[in-house]
């Protein structure tokens, strides 16, 4: 697989709650006539460290946190996977994961509007702290928040990270 399918099936499955992952077979990145042996066991702990960076919040006691209800038009939304977690015990910091599963992507909107699970009285700050394409030169710009909803543009095969902090 590409650097870009195996980060999604990364992200995917922790989206679907898994805590840790193995990379198994180091001896098949080795017979990949396609992708030199450096290049795959980059791409590995590229992701690796990826994954690392947010295993504090991925692991937090402070637990899974509700899901936002995800709105994409008319279109619907199946092809797109989210985890949810409190990133402190107050439940004030959101960290929310967002994958494509690779069957579609596009506009996402995401709500927050119940104040009795998230506390969203007038407004979110919303900032991606984790990009859809971490190798890109130039990213995409921050999603946009309309009161306790922010929206962004998923693309196919992409992963990203959210930090939300109700106002």
């Amino acid at each position: 697989p590409t650097y870009s399918e195996t980060r999604s099936m990364v992200w995917q499955s922790v989206a679907a709650g898994a805590n840790g992952i193995v990379f198994y077979e180091y001896a098949d990145l080795l017979r990949n006539p396609d992708v030199s042996f450096v290049d795959a066991f980059g791409n590995l702990k590229s992701i690796a460290a990826e994954l690392a960076k947010h295993a504090p919040v991925l692991l937090s006691d402070a637990g899974k946190a509700p899901s936002p209800v995800v709105a994409s038009g008319d279109a619907g939304h199946d092809w797109l996977m989210t985890r949810a977690q409190w990133s402190d015990d107050k439940s004030q910091l959101y960290v929310l994961f967002v994958v494509s599963d690779g069957s579609g992507n596009g506009t996402v909107a995401f709500e927050f509007g119940d104040r009795a699970k998230f506390g969203c009285k007038t407004t979110l700050s919303v900032v991606r702290i984790m990009e859809f394409d971490p190798r890109a030169a130039v990213h995409a710009p921050q999603p946009q928040v309309n009161g306790c909803a922010f929206s962004d543009n998923v693309p196919l095969k992409a992963a990203a990270a959210y930090q939300v902090s109700f106002e």
